[in-house]
Order: structure tokens, then C-alpha cells, then sequence
């Protein structure tokens, strides 16, 4: 905010950038508005900055009402490429480039409810409530940091509540004994030992694909591993290695058993697994193809594996955070807290036991 200063007549003046003009010499000259107020106490001041204060948000909103949506969203992505993550940056880009047929070229003063209304009801025609949610997450994100509110509340698409099949151990030991099988030749061999590796990361160590992949020999210390990278596309579409995983809480060391570090083959330098994460999760679907398994899951339900024997054995809620890199238990709870399929019969047994004991017929 601009400082009045004190002029030889006692009045207070404030003076407030406005613009550039040019001068016939080729030069930029800066041009301010200038406030006063005769008023020579502070309580002057404060009116004069006040005046100011108004006349330029007043000015920025002037200004952000004549600029496109297109141009509000390329100036906001432009802003934070630098601080937030590659695949997020491509994520933005897409949404920019092919999401928003309907409103970019519409002046955000220009913008109505009906119309940015209208343009959600067709992306929710095509995509999922949650990719709906973070396109227009993106659009008021790009329309506040420009400095306007929307005047009128916009009603996106109901959540759908997540449904994930929880492997249980027979499915996960399944998998785990199919990819130990003879391989058809040396690339087969590489393909299953890469696969298998991480399978057992995510599996018993909580471990998401990206961070998985960028995983180094020198994060290897005995039982430990220290996730501190994840391997994520650029907006160019290529494999790149960040420097943090998906959440400050992922940063974190992982203990897995001896029998389990046994079986991962560690190279004598680089990544551990050459593979990036697409092709893991390739070589997993086909993986789960061949082995058997009743009811096919993700990659990433190993995950749900994890923190469901975790809470199956009784581990605190507080501790299954930290170990699998939760900032919060808000997802933990929604998402991975799911009641594996043999512990909810065993469970179930047991509560139709006691019930048949105390009020069995006699």
C-alpha cells in the first residue's frame, strides 16, 4: 500500500502507480494518480491512504473484469510453474488447452452464471466428478488471483463415493508367487524381478508408483529406505524426477522386513527399477490377468493392502500416517481404511458366536 507523505503546506499526499506512457522520444514514463487531504493531523494520513487504497483495487478489479479467462488461467499457471509439481503444471495445461472451449474467450466482468454453469454440466457430461472439480478448482484459482470474486455460486457434480477392492493376503500372495515362476526368456526375467520389486515396496512398504520408480541404490541403508523423490510427467510428457514426493509428509523413511529386503536386487548404482511408473502399472495389469485373481485391483490398491492389515493388527492410526507419508488421516480414512474381505468373515464369525451364545435357543 502507498505512504502519504507530508507536503510544506501540511496537507498529505499519496501517490499511486497507474500506468505507462510513452514520451516522443521512444521512452516509458510512468504515470501515478495522486491523492490529497487537507486534513493535517494523522487521522489525514490515514484518509488520504485510504482514498489511494480505494482507487487502486478499484483499478485492479477495473482491470481483471477486461481480462479472458484464457488469459487469467495462462498468467496463473505461468506464476507458479516454478512452485508447484511438474505433473500438476501438465495437468493445468491440458485443462487450459481443452477444457475450457466454452468460456476462454469470455471477459471475466463479462462471465454469468448461466454460462459457466452451462459449460460444467458438459464437462460433467464426459468426466468424472472429481476431474470436473479440479478444472474449475483451477478456474478460481486463476479468476481470485486476478484479483476478482465471482459474484454467483456454481453447482459442480455430487462426489461419487470410492469403491477399491482391498487385496487380501491369498490375492497378494498369488501375484507375488506368478511373477516367481521360470520367465520366458532374459527380458521377461527383467520385466517380472522389476515388477516384483516394486509390488513388494508398495505392498509392505506403503510406497506410491512415482516414488517407487525414482528410487536410488543410495536410499538403501539395511531395513531402511528414504523416500525423498517421485517420478512424475512434465508438461512436455516426459519422465522427470522431483525433488519431494506428492506431500511434505511424504518425505519419510520406510523399515521393511530383512526376509523382504532379501528379495529386492539392488544394482551397484542409478535407480533401482529402470521401469517409470507407466510401465509398471502396464506390466501389473497383465500380471493380474494371468495370475488368477478372482476380483482384478490397482497397483495402487497395494496401498489399501497396507493400511488395512495395519488396522487389522491394531496399529494407531497416528503411526500407519507416518509410516505410509499422510499429512492427514482425512484420505487414510476415506479412501484406505477399507475392511479386507478374510478378516470381515473371520470378524463376522465371531460376532455371530457370541450372539448364538448368549441368545441361542436353549
Amino acid at each position: 500500500m502507498a505512504t502519504a507523505k507530508k507536503l510544506p503546506s501540511g496537507s498529505w499526499r499519496c501517490r499511486v502507480f497507474s500506468h505507462y506512457e510513452t514520451t516522443q522520444e521512444g521512452k516509458k514514463k510512468p504515470v501515478y494518480e495522486s491523492f490529497t487531504c487537507k486534513d493535517p493531523s494523522r487521522a489525514g494520513k490515514r484518509e488520504c491512504e485510504r482514498m489511494a487504497s480505494e482507487w487502486a483495487s478499484s483499478r485492479r478489479v477495473r482491470q481483471a473484469s477486461e481480462t479472458t479467462v484464457q488469459e487469467a488461467v495462462r498468467k496463473y499457471i505461468d506464476l507458479k510453474e516454478n512452485v508447484l509439481s511438474p505433473a500438476t503444471i501438465r495437468s493445468y495445461e491440458t485443462y487450459l488447452k481443452s477444457r475450457m472451449d466454452d468460456v476462454r474467450l469470455y471477459t471475466l466482468g463479462g462471465l454469468t452464471a448461466q454460462e459457466v454453469q452451462g459449460w460444467i454440466n458438459v464437462l460433467s457430461a464426459t468426466y468424472s466428478p472429481k476431474y470436473v472439480r479440479n478444472v474449475y478448482g483451477l478456474f478460481t484459482a486463476a479468476v481470485e488471483f486476478s484479483g476478482m470474486d465471482l459474484p454467483f455460486r456454481i453447482t459442480l457434480p455430487a462426489k461419487k463415493p470410492f469403491q477399491a477392492h482391498v487385496p487380501c493376503d491369498d490375492e497378494v500372495q498369488a501375484l507375488i508367487a506368478y511373477l516367481k515362476e521360470p520367465a520366458r526368456d532374459k527380458r521377461d526375467q527383467v520385466c517380472r524381478q522389476e515388477l516384483l520389486t516394486a509390488i513388494m515396496l508398495a505392498a509392505f512398504g506403503s510406497m506410491r508408483r512415482g516414488e517407487i520408480c525414482a528410487l536410488t541404490v543410495a536410499d538403501f541403508h539395511g531395513c531402511h529406505v528414504s523416500v525423498t523423490k517421485d517420478m512424475v510427467k512434465d508438461k512436455h510428457y516426459a519422465w522427470v524426477t522431483k525433488p519431494t514426493p506428492k506431500t511434505s509428509a511424504s518425505n519419510r523413511v520406510v523399515e521393511l522386513p530383512q526376509a523382504i529386503i532379501d528379495q529386492i536386487p539392488l544394482p551397484d548404482r542409478g535407480r533401482v527399477i529402470k521401469a517409470h511408473p507407466e510401465q509398471i502399472t502396464n506390466r501389473f495389469r497383465r500380471a493380474i490377468r494371468s495370475c488368477g485373481v478372482d476380483i482384478p485391483f490397482r497397483f495402487h490398491d497395494l496401498r489399501h493392502y497396507y493400511v488395512s492389515i495395519a488396522h487389522a493388527l491394531g496399529i494407531p492410526d497416528a503411526y500407519v500416517m507416518e509410516m505410509g507419508g499422510w499429512k492427514t488421516d482425512y484420505t487414510m480414512k476415506r479412501v484406505y481404511r477399507a475392511t479386507l474381505a478374510d478378516r470381515r468373515r473371520t470378524e463376522q464369525d465371531r460376532l455371530n458366536e457370541h450372539f448364538t451364545r448368549k441368545y441361542g435357543a436353549s
